[in-house]
């Protein structure tokens, strides 16, 4: 459910943007998975 969300908020537009995106996914990942 979320990540579908978080799936349909991708707009790949500029590359950069979509791998500043990617690691900011990355981070809260690990910071909800360090809880």
């Amino acid at each position: 459910m979320e990540f579908h969300s978080v799936r349909r908020t991708f707009h790949p537009n500029h590359l950069g943007e979509e791998k500043q995106q990617m690691l900011e996914l990355n981070r809260r990942l690990e910071t909800y998975l360090s809880r």
